[in-house]
């Protein structure tokens, strides 16, 4: 049995469902296209299967759109209440995400665009006193 993958991979399906039916394309004429079954693409359109990217590329093309329409914008909502999963969320959680959102602490971005994380939260509690650095093991 599938499992949903995610609000990422329910975007990505629900965009690649709506596209293709405006193209008037049946779920078995673009799976074959794009030489994926007919069920994978069933499971990729209801959020349950991830995508591999050359396969979003390959449908894209057979809809005529860029892949980039396929798929969810890389920055969350400003408005985490017009997420669906936010109304799923007790009043304190809900809270807590807007009060996270409005302090701008989930905008901790590094130059590359990852999260920044404390050292606390990455895990790198400081050395335990005594403690030696091991070197890096060498081939002779």
């Amino acid at each position: 049995m599938a499992v949903l993958q995610g609000p990422f991979y329910e975007t990505v399906g629900r965009r690649l469902r709506d596209a293709r039916r405006a193209e008037k394309f049946s779920q078995a004429r673009l799976a074959h296209s794009v030489g994926i079954s007919r069920s994978s693409l069933a499971n990729i359109e209801a959020g349950r299967q991830p995508v591999y990217l050359h396969v979003l590329v390959r449908i894209a093309e057979q809809l005529g759109k860029p892949a980039v329409d396929l798929m969810p914008s890389a920055t969350p909502s400003d408005n985490p209440q017009t997420e669906p999963q936010f109304g799923r969320l007790s009043s304190p959680k809900q809270h807590w995400i807007i009060r996270v959102m409005q302090s701008g602490l989930g905008d901790r971005k590094g130059a590359n665009g990852t999260e920044v994380l404390s050292s606390e939260a990455a895990g790198e509690g400081t050395p335990k006193q005594g403690a030696r650095k091991r070197s890096p093991r060498t081939h002779r």
